[in-house]
């Protein structure tokens, strides 16, 4: 098993129209899509986000770890996301396929 990867953005939960999620603690450079991409395949089947593409599978999302902190704002909160090195890969790979489908 490879080494778990984590990063941690920070997602806007207002509604005014300037506001937007953004990176709090990127080390691998994923880059904000990236990370958004894995919390949201992360949240489980339940969750109504991005679909999966190929090469990520409902495996692989099962061992994404998504943690919501306490809301440091009124605003907004902190998300970790943490997965398998194998996993950040294929999401990496899952979301240009999804970019490619707009």
């Amino acid at each position: 098993m490879d080494r778990s990867k984590t990063a941690r953005y920070w997602r806007y939960d207002g509604n005014h129209h300037a506001g937007r999620n953004h990176e709090r603690h990127d080390p691998h450079g994923f880059g904000l899509p990236l990370i958004c991409a894995m919390a949201d395949w992360g949240e489980g089947p339940h969750f109504l986000g991005l679909p999966l593409r190929e090469p990520m599978t409902l495996e692989d999302a099962r061992m994404i770890r998504v943690v919501h902190h306490k809301p440091d704002s009124s605003f907004g909160h902190e998300i970790t996301v943490s997965a398998p090195a194998s996993v950040w890969e294929k999401g990496r790979q899952a979301l240009a396929r999804l970019c490619a489908e707009l």
